[in-house]
């Protein structure tokens, strides 16, 4: 239920392509925020307590610790690029900022799930595509582009229709012992 993320020793967020077999995953969760772009295949998602259809093109910002899952219809090839991301990763004070504020709220309304919707998807896939093969600082400063982007814009779908409580430890190592 709860999936570790790793990370390479030179990056301090995931940016990646995931392709069958790896794009299959189950129920999970994690602290990390995650910016998805599916690529390749159809099939349902299962965000928080919403259930829908994804296709290719599709963007998807889910918040740290909602509950998620893809699922690819039939035997298709599937692939979807994938940025996971610590909402602290910049450092505790940059989010605290006033100029941060925007983002801050982003980060907050995606504990919901946000589907982006067609005219912010036609802007962010290319920037999401560049980040993949960006290194150095100019991947931070693209991964808060594509932020701020949806953060002025607002031009998403929030998907669950309640935010999913934290979980004390012991309900915790429960459900991932279920899972």
């Amino acid at each position: 239920f709860r999936k570790r993320i790793r990370l390479a020793a030179s990056t301090s967020f995931v940016a990646k392509t995931f392709t069958t077999p790896q794009f299959e995953v189950s129920w999970h969760r994690h602290p990390e925020v995650e910016l998805i772009l599916l690529t390749e295949s159809t099939g349902q998602c299962f965000i928080g307590n919403y259930a829908g259809q994804y296709a290719p093109g599709d963007i998807f910002l889910i918040g740290a610790n909602l509950p998620h899952t893809f699922q690819k219809s039939g035997s298709q090839q599937a692939s979807a690029f994938v940025v996971q991301f610590r909402d602290d990763f910049w450092g505790a004070d940059l989010l605290s900022l006033p100029e941060s504020r925007e983002i801050t709220e982003l980060l907050e309304t995606s504990l919901l799930g946000l589907r982006i919707h067609p005219d912010g998807k036609a802007i962010l896939a290319p920037l999401l595509k560049q980040l993949e093969h960006q290194t150095g600082f100019r991947r931070i400063l693209l991964l808060a582009e594509c932020l701020q982007l949806l953060s002025e814009r607002q031009n998403f779908a929030k998907l669950s229709t309640e935010y999913i409580r934290p979980l004390n430890k012991k309900e915790e190592a429960r459900l991932d012992r279920i899972f």
